[in-house]
């Protein structure tokens, strides 16, 4: 069985710090142990993924939904992971996902008869359930970022690029 991700504290008190986990996990059946594989790149602070993931045992990847925790008008972004090695790449267009705590619902389902995927949400409003479903292409084709291990490269882009303009600015004045 494997796990990936969660949002919580590593103290176990909910309300003090707070933080998406982007770790996977396996628990084998056999032992009945648990053991960290590796952490997944984040795809943007506090993200969070759907209730399942799909796994294709061909090669070892597996499909999920990801999601920003703290944007009500949101959205799912259908995501490929590696069982093997810590990288994530982002699929197709989002979905739009409003996701507020205990209220919101979401999950990735394969129906093999028609290759495709099938994202469920579920919004319970005043009682009453939304229930709103997508169909994803399956396998998908066209690739939107492509996140390495430890997303470590872009943050260092990102951190050279600030630098920069700020050495211009400096440089200016």
């Amino acid at each position: 069985i494997f796990i990936l991700g969660g949002f919580g504290s590593p103290t176990g008190e909910q309300i003090l710090n707070p933080h998406s986990f982007n770790d996977l996990i396996a628990f084998s059946l056999k032992n009945r142990t648990f053991s960290k594989l590796f952490e997944v790149p984040s795809i943007e602070e506090d993200f969070a993924f759907a209730n399942s993931m799909v796994i294709i045992p061909e090669d070892r990847s597996y499909y999920v939904l990801g999601f920003p925790i703290f944007k009500y008008n949101g959205y799912l972004q259908l995501l490929k992971g590696s069982l093997d090695k810590p990288v994530i790449t982002s699929l197709g267009s989002p979905v739009p996902y409003q996701f507020l705590d205990i209220v919101s619902y979401s999950d990735l389902f394969y129906c093999k008869r028609n290759s495709k995927f099938l994202a469920v949400t579920l919004q319970n409003e005043a009682g009453r359930s939304r229930v709103r479903m997508y169909t994803l292409g399956f396998p998908p084709d066209n690739q939107i970022n492509s996140i390495p291990s430890g997303g470590g490269r872009m943050r260092f882009i990102r951190y050279a690029v600030m630098g920069l303009l700020l050495f211009l600015l400096l440089a200016g004045i």
